[in-house]
């Protein structure tokens, strides 16, 4: 048996505008970043996110897309209702988890807070 103590988690706060270049620049920072740090969990705040294009919903989800197929769950924060309403009309958004904050995307992924 393999036993593993520590989970590998990174959280990627995004803020400003997506459009399609930036979410290609975010693909290959976090594809890459995944593999050297062996992330398991990525947890990306889109909080501050002020506009989003189309295209750049697109590019987020092919990247949550392929970091699935290399072992890396990711969570999604921050999400507001422009950017969920453009998400909603790709389809399948099953590859992710979908928290309302960071606080609430940590508690899912096992982690406790105590005030």
């Amino acid at each position: 048996m393999i036993e593993k103590k520590e989970r590998v988690i990174a959280a990627l706060p995004i803020i400003g505008k997506i459009d399609q270049s930036r979410a290609e620049m975010i693909t290959g920072v976090v594809l890459k970043e995944s593999q050297r740090l062996k992330l398991e969990h990525l947890v990306i705040d889109l909080s501050g996110v002020h506009a989003i294009e189309s295209e750049g919903v697109h590019a987020l989800l092919y990247t949550v897309n392929t970091l699935k197929l290399l072992g890396v769950d990711t969570v999604f924060t921050g999400i507001h209702p422009e950017l969920a309403l453009k998400a909603s009309s790709f389809g399948d958004l099953n590859n992710a988890t979908y928290c309302a904050n960071l606080e609430q995307a940590l508690t899912s992924l096992g982690f406790k807070f105590s005030r």
